[in-house]
């Protein structure tokens, strides 16, 4: 099992991911004819008042920063809208 404190990860935010993960599932779309990955959060309740943005916002500079402990890869977030 991954302890999230090897990563700078303290209890309180691991609870605050939680939340984010109550409320939104995760898609990955695999693109092999053009080499890319698509990741989406979507809301598993529509009707819910639940706004995504901060966790996806958060999420997205996540992603980053493992990308570049993890690989060494540098990399660019860009905000669409």
């Amino acid at each position: 099992m991954i302890n999230p404190a090897m990563f700078g990860i303290s209890p309180q935010q691991m609870e605050a991911a939680k939340e984010v993960g109550k409320h939104l599932r995760m898609q990955v779309i695999r693109h092999t004819s053009e080499p890319h990955l698509e990741i989406r959060y979507i809301l598993i309740n529509p009707g819910e008042s639940y706004d995504p943005r901060q966790g996806i916002t958060q999420m997205a500079e996540q992603l980053m920063s493992y990308h570049d402990v993890f690989f060494g890869m540098e990399g660019e977030l860009i905000d669409v809208d």
